[in-house]
């Protein structure tokens, strides 16, 4: 029986977390059709073993040259008409995808709908945060994407391309850009949806500076890029710029605070920061800790 929803997944050495996700699987989807799809980056570890040790798991031939090529093979070969994105540290919240099929399955006239998004060490049902607006190019260039909270109809990445493969973990925000200027329509629903482990291993959420630095250092290439886009509006432009703007300004007093960029005092810089990027500062203060938007 063909599937209804098409988990893809890729995975490198995901030994430690990968069980937990497969398990969440089946209890976010109750009385759906699904399989998980998984592009492996080449693991040495025993992450084939577990994985094919599930009955609803394809495990793609080959190796991928990283995480957004790995997507990009999973989603190729999913076999269903919705699409959902799961990495192997994360887990899903219990019946929350079945709810988000059926509203969308429903809604004819969306393409995509995101649920609710926690994160922590610990999976509970605390602290879920819920996109309060439509998606925008604001929300996109200050806020949280969230991209693993949303289930796509497989038609979106025909319509809107596959993920770039040399923006590092930031791909996934260039992706919904390129969403959002599509006009890809979307919706939002309240209902607990996934979960994002953080760990010392994660590459976005192991909570330490190079991480931080990481995610900085690809927002920084991937706002620049989105600065590059003919079909933005002057409005659209500045607001890319102000995001741009004040990334530079948090990279640069993290290099002040480890001791990298001369000897200044740390606040303030942080002070120069305020008064020399106000409308950047104040969009950072309003999207901070939110969701990109539906």
């Amino acid at each position: 029986m063909r599937p209804q929803i098409s988990l893809v997944m890729p995975t490198l050495n995901a030994e430690r977390f990968i069980a937990k996700a497969l398990d969440s699987v089946p209890r976010a989807l109750v009385n759906v059709n699904f399989e998980v799809v998984i592009a492996d980056g080449g693991s040495d570890d025993a992450t084939r073993s577990i994985a094919a040790d599930y009955p609803f798991v394809r495990i793609l031939d080959g190796t991928d040259r990283g995480l957004y090529d790995g997507l990009n093979r999973a989603i190729g070969e999913a076999k269903a008409e919705y699409v959902a994105l799961l990495n192997s540290d994360d887990v899903l919240h219990g019946f929350g995808l079945s709810k988000l099929f059926n509203a969308l399955d429903l809604h004819k006239s969306a393409d995509m709908i995101m649920g609710g998004v926690s994160c922590g060490p610990v999976f509970d049902d605390s602290g879920v945060i819920y996109s309060q607006t439509k998606l925008s190019l604001p929300g996109l260039a200050f806020g949280i994407p969230a991209i693993n909270a949303r289930l796509f109809r497989a038609s979106v990445f025909h319509m809107v391309g596959p993920f770039r493969t040399d923006l590092g973990v930031g791909a996934d925000r260039e992706f919904l850009v390129r969403v959002l200027l599509k006009g890809v329509r979307g919706m939002g629903v309240r209902v607990p949806t996934y979960h994002y482990r953080t760990h010392a291993g994660s590459l976005t959420l192991a909570g330490d500076r190079d991480a931080r630095d990481r995610i900085w250092r690809s927002d920084i290439e991937v706002l620049g890029t989105i600065l590059k886009t003919p079909v933005l509006s002057a409005q659209q432009r500045r607001t890319v710029a102000q995001a741009l703007s004040l990334l530079r300004a948090k990279q640069l007093r993290s290099e002040t605070r480890s001791g990298n960029a001369g000897q200044r005092d740390k606040h303030t810089l942080s002070l120069e920061d305020c008064a020399r990027l106000p409308m950047a500062f104040a969009r950072w203060l309003q999207w901070r800790g939110k969701l990109a938007g539906y």
